[in-house]
């Protein structure tokens, strides 16, 4: 990534983390009006948290997290990105966090079925993989994969600002 586009992702997540500072006034999960998008906000280094994941997409505003898919240990910061494609039992903890600085991250549950029609049209159009598949990755979030992010976030916002 170059400099310019560093330097409008850190605008972005600056942005992003006002907002959501701003909208989730004490730590917890917070559902938005947009079905399967979440915010999430903790204050201390949290104990492990244990779920059975759907399909999603976490991406950390603020702070890091460690997450266990399928026995596998993942860590990802600030503008990264884990996706986990697949159903699979997991486990988090969001560190360090504290009362002025917490761990902050916007959280989207995929569509498994659109998922599915996706593999099957890209299986057609990319040679064959011989390699082995998590179901989860991390990567750095782009600017304009963080931007969408920041629309959603500015979407919700304004709903529940106009229904109040």
């Amino acid at each position: 990534m170059d400099a310019r586009a560093l330097e409008e992702r850190t605008r972005i997540n600056t942005e992003l983390k006002e907002r959501l500072m701003q909208r989730l006034p004490k730590p917890g999960d917070y559902q938005s009006d947009i079905e399967s998008m979440l915010f999430l906000r903790r204050e201390e280094a949290s104990d492990s948290e244990k779920t059975f994941e759907r399909p999603m997409a976490a991406f950390v505003i603020q702070g890091s997290k460690l997450s266990y898919f399928g026995g596998r240990e993942y860590f990802y910061t600030e503008n990264q990105c884990l996706v986990a494609g697949i159903d699979m039992p997991a486990s988090f903890r969001a560190m360090p966090a504290t009362k002025d600085k917490p761990f902050l991250s916007v959280f989207f549950y995929l569509d498994a079925n659109l998922i599915r029609e996706l593999s099957l049209e890209m299986a057609q159009k990319i040679p064959a993989w011989s390699g082995e598949c998590e179901g989860v990755a991390v990567e750095e979030t782009d600017p304009e994969l963080l931007d969408v992010v920041l629309r959603l976030v500015r979407a919700h916002i304004a709903r529940v600002i106009s229904s109040t």
